[in-house]
């Protein structure tokens, strides 16, 4: 799958789409997909806000490691770009 594919899933609240994206910003990015440490935190912090049912230890443990590793200002852009990201997945859902 392409990086707009992948975003355009997990845009719509796919759950394995949401990590596959994470994990492309964090280490492995789809082609067109750019790492940002800052976009795989806020990924990781939609992916644990979501309420699925499929949210366990290990994505808790991969916003740990994710987030914790930016400073304060880094955080605070991530929470803020989860907000915006999970907007546009309830927008999407109505």
């Amino acid at each position: 799958p392409t990086f707009k594919e992948v975003e355009g899933l997990a845009l719509s609240g796919d759950y394995q789409a949401q990590r596959d994206l994470a994990y492309g910003y964090s280490s492995w990015p789809y082609p067109g997909q750019q790492k940002s440490a800052t976009l795989a935190c806020a990924w990781r912090i939609v992916i644990i806000r979501s309420g699925n049912k499929r949210v366990n230890e290990t994505d808790v443990g991969s916003r740990q490691v994710y987030c914790d590793k930016l400073d304060k200002t880094s955080r605070q852009a991530a929470e803020a770009q989860a907000v915006e990201i999970l907007v546009k997945i309830a927008r999407g859902a109505r």
